[in-house]
């Protein structure tokens, strides 16, 4: 008996081993709820579908395809009215192409209209292409994506209007292309995304409700542009403090941030930097160590007071924008830039701005390389020729000013030194902190300068002497 028993086990498994195929080499449309019950009946033994699927319309439930293992090409999931979840698909491991739920039909309606989870997609292990989850307004959880490790495209995540997290997507480490996540304004944390290190294109963020990027902590390289717009909830970057790579642009428009601290370790930036319409923002404290930019610079924020975050900015490979910039005093920190690296230039709309004299600009309109534009600003930078003959009067001279003062040591506990050359004198030292506010003054600093009073930080010290002043980072421990 034991023999007998132990043939049949070998026949069932044989049978079911034979049973397991592939079928459907060019796909197939699932529209109506009889076709799904009769999947077994009319394509018997197909587990791996080696075309694309398309299910739509309507559609209540999946279970007659709970014997699919494989689907070589899309999957899509579309205008399902009466679809609640995904139960059905439990058994589907791999995704050869898309994977898609949700889109939007001819006439703007929404589709998917109670689709609350991915349910279903429990054991769903790889997507070859893209990850698209858009237009389902009931969309909750994305939990059961849990054992998904790879994505070979990019993740889409459009018009969830009540996805409130992304739970599910924590095995994910390298995004192959760009991520992007918009119009779910319920959306305040990122914490499924905490184990990704990579995206290889761009991340965008926009029409969110989340108030900070708690999430992102891992993330450390953006092979393309890191665009954050219309987040109006969003007040800091902190969790950016790992990025160290920028491929292209950052782009932040309309957010509550006040300052850019976050992205200090950002040296460069190849493509854009825009600073737009985010109204809190009165301080670029955070960009202290970037010294290039490839492209353009476009900073237009109602509030910003000053520009001090960027003075060890030494090269641009575009035009310099400032405009629209109502709180702004003075183009200080702007000076280091390289003339010649400047193409175009705007200055306009800037309700106080009056002093625009600082040394790149100055050198820049002795002989411009491009537009100029400067209106609609305070007297004083009111005009092309007010600004030329504040550069002539001011007669800034073309000093390196490690030549003039310097002060030591850097990192300080408790005294700095302050010297100067070819009798050089050091009148005043102003200390700011990150937020641009003054800490510390001394006047005649011919003595040592007592900081120890001085929270451990970055801040940036100011000397005059003369005509000159100079700017540098200083580090307190």
């Amino acid at each position: 008996m034991k023999k007998h028993h132990l043939l049949f086990l070998v026949i069932v498994a044989f049978q079911t081993l034979a049973s397991a195929q592939s079928c459907l080499p060019d796909g197939i449309i699932f529209n109506t709820q009889a076709q799904i019950d009769s999947f077994q009946i009319n394509y018997p033994g197909c587990t791996e579908i080696g075309g694309s699927v398309v299910i739509a319309n309507f559609i209540s439930n999946l279970s007659g395809l709970n014997v699919l293992t494989t689907i070589g090409g899309d999957l899509s999931i579309i205008r399902c009215p009466f679809l609640p979840d995904l139960s059905g698909l439990d058994n589907l491991i791999s995704i050869g192409g898309n994977l898609s739920v949700g889109q939007e039909s001819p006439a703007g309606s929404w589709v998917n209209s109670i689709l609350s989870s991915l349910n279903g997609l429990e054991s769903l292990e790889s997507v070859g292409g893209n990850l698209i989850i858009g237009k389902n307004p009931t969309l909750t959880d994305i939990s059961s994506l849990g054992d998904l490790v790879g994505v070979g495209g990019f993740l889409f995540f459009y018009n969830n209007s009540s996805l409130t997290n992304l739970n599910g997507l924590e095995n994910l480490t390298i995004i192959n292309d760009c991520l992007t996540i918009t119009g779910s304004n319920l959306l305040s944390d990122l914490s499924g995304l905490s184990n990704i290190t990579e995206i290889v294109n761009d991340l965008d963020l926009s029409c969110l409700g989340i108030i900070n990027l708690e999430g992102l902590e891992g993330l450390e390289i953006i092979g393309g542009s890191l665009e954050l717009t219309t987040l109006s909830s969003l007040q800091n970057l902190g969790a950016l403090n790992n990025l160290t790579d920028i491929g292209n642009d950052i782009r932040i428009e309309g957010s509550d941030i006040q300052n850019l601290l976050g992205i200090e370790n950002i040296t460069s930036i190849n493509g854009d930097l825009v600073l737009d319409h985010n109204y809190s923002l009165t301080s670029l404290s955070g960009v202290e160590n970037l010294n290039s930019v490839g492209g353009n610079i476009s900073i237009d924020n109602t509030s910003l007071t000053d520009l001090t975050g960027l003075y060890n900015l030494t090269s641009l490979g575009g035009h310099l924008a400032i405009d629209g910039n109502n709180s702004l005093f003075s183009l200080e920190g702007l000076g280091n830039i390289e003339p010649q690296s400047i193409s175009d230039l705007y200055i306009y709309n800037n309700s106080l701005l009056s002093s625009c004299v600082v040394q790149s600009i100055c050198d820049y309109l002795v002989s411009p390389n491009g537009n100029v534009m400067i209106e609609n600003n305070a007297p004083g930078c009111n005009s092309l020729e007010e600004v030329q003959e504040a550069c002539e009067t001011l007669a800034i001279p073309s000093v390196d000013k490690q030549e003039v003062v310097w002060f030591f040591p850097n990192p300080a506990e408790s005294f700095i030194f302050v010297k100067g050359t070819n009798q050089s004198v050091a009148q005043q030292v102003s200390i700011y902190n990150q937020m641009g506010q003054r800490v510390l003054q001394k006047e005649e600093a011919a003595g040592p300068v007592d900081v120890s009073r001085l929270l451990p930080g970055m801040y940036v010290i100011e000397i005059f002497s003369g005509e000159l002043r100079t700017r540098e980072k200083l580090i307190i421990q």
